[in-house]
């Protein structure tokens, strides 16, 4: 362009040609997205449209709720509703009604790829974030949480303060909770926010910094301020903490619209969940689908993680330790009427969980798509790992190779601790 400014009056026939090229191309790069935006008619299109919509509408979702994202998602509650209540895009229900969530297939007809997200608070107090559901076209979601049984936990909690250094653990010592891991040292005189009680009211749980965990009681200056606090059992779950799930329902193929629930918590607060009377402890990114997705539910449960570690049976001799890259499987019986909804469209778990199995680059490749999900809905972005096959002469060790390292943090404590086995830590470069 600066050559057509040095020309005294009208430029050459050329350079006009050039220009009015140059022109055409910005034009027509410029209406690239709006028509996009506009009639999603292929899968990518649409794939890319029902995320950006996601985003939008499913921004800022409370704790204990489930978010409308895009078309199309049905919704099973305990007390009768409105005919037209929850059925449009951005809408909010309290997760205390809920007793089941259901995500249309893809259909590029219809322009539809149902997407839905829950906020569930899990485990974690209500002063930090708990765990995203993020449910991905032909995905039920079953409560398993009675709205009378579920444990409601408090906004705000009450401060207290450490009066010596103490262990912030995973669970209370002892009481039937399934480990006691220690997370860190609380310094003395730090400052700690309680929401609950042990049955026994000897420990509180507190949230500290960026993460949570409990703490003895004899180890605050006020304890006293505890006694009005809630007392959490074992088996008290928040709404959807403990839930049934199937994937694939029907639908068209589109390898860009895969049918998954995703779970993320934070990197910092490990979440737990009951899956179909499962135990798994998160952190802080897995996937869950059922194989061969489809109408008939399917015949094994598959576990993968992407970030972080999950742990099946936390705290318990048959443990089964999954980190990322790898899958872990369980088969299927015969149908049940297994949560509150009172339909029999869930299977019950037979046999036990696999050994983790690393994932294929084919299996990588198709999980591609998550890589773009919108930050906003997320506790943080995540990546799908890539396998590394350094080329050489004799015995080829490959890699799984991630961009970012805090996806191997909780790995490469558990290699330190010598808790997964030595060709897994090698395999991830631990």
């Amino acid at each position: 362009m600066l050559s057509f400014l040095s020309h005294k009056g009208n430029p050459p026939m050329s350079s006009r040609k050039t220009f009015l090229l140059v022109m055409c191309l910005l034009f027509s790069f410029t209406m690239i997205p709006t028509v996009a935006a506009q009639t999603p008619d292929t899968c990518p299109g649409l794939v890319t449209y029902a995320i950006n919509q996601l985003a939008t509408n499913c921004a800022n979702t409370d704790p204990n709720s489930v978010c409308y994202g895009y078309e199309s998602v049905e919704a099973a509650f305990s007390q009768p509703v409105e005919s037209n209540f929850f059925s449009e895009v951005g809408d909010r229900a309290e997760l205390t009604e809920v007793q089941a969530v259901r995500t249309g297939p893809f259909d590029l007809d219809e322009e539809e790829w149902g997407l839905s997200l829950i906020h569930v608070q899990a485990n974690v107090p209500a002063a930090l974030p708990g765990a995203v559901y993020l449910l991905l076209g032909g995905v039920e979601v079953e409560n398993d949480v009675e709205p009378e049984d579920a444990l409601i936990l408090l906004d705000e909690g009450v401060a207290v303060t450490s009066s010596s250094a103490a262990d912030l653990r995973t669970y209370p010592e002892g009481l039937g909770f399934i480990d006691s891991e220690v997370i860190e040292t609380i310094p003395a005189g730090a400052l700690l926010t309680a929401d609950a009680v042990s049955e026994d009211e000897e420990w509180a749980r507190v949230a500290y910094l960026d993460t949570a965990g409990w703490i003895t009681a004899a180890s605050l200056v006020d304890a006293d301020a505890l006694a009005d606090l809630p007392v959490i059992m074992p088996d008290d779950f928040t709404p959807m903490q403990s839930f049934y799930f199937r994937v694939g329902i029907g639908g068209q193929p589109c390898t860009l619209a895969p049918s998954l629930l995703i779970i993320q918590g934070t990197p910092d607060i490990p979440v737990d969940i009951r899956l179909h009377d499962t135990n798994i402890r998160i952190e802080s990114t897995i996937i869950l689908r059922t194989l061969p997705p489809g109408d008939d539910l399917g015949d094994a449960v598959e576990l993968i993680t992407l970030f972080g570690m999950a742990t099946i049976h936390p705290g318990q001799p048959n443990a089964i330790r999954v980190p990322p890259g790898y899958s872990s499987q369980v088969f299927l019986g015969e149908f049940a009427d297994l949560g509150i909804e009172g339909d029999e469209d869930e299977k019950t778990l037979v046999g036990s969980w696999s050994a983790p199995r690393a994932l294929s680059q084919a299996e990588l490749d198709q999980l591609d798509i998550l890589g773009s999900l919108p930050p906003n809905i997320l506790h943080y972005p995540f990546e799908i790992p890539s396998i590394i096959r350094p080329s050489g002469i004799g015995q080829v060790i490959a890699r799984l190779i991630f961009r970012n390292p805090r996806a191997l943090d909780v790995a490469r404590r558990a290699c330190e601790r010598e808790l997964l086995p030595e060709e897994i830590c090698q395999y991830l470069g631990l």
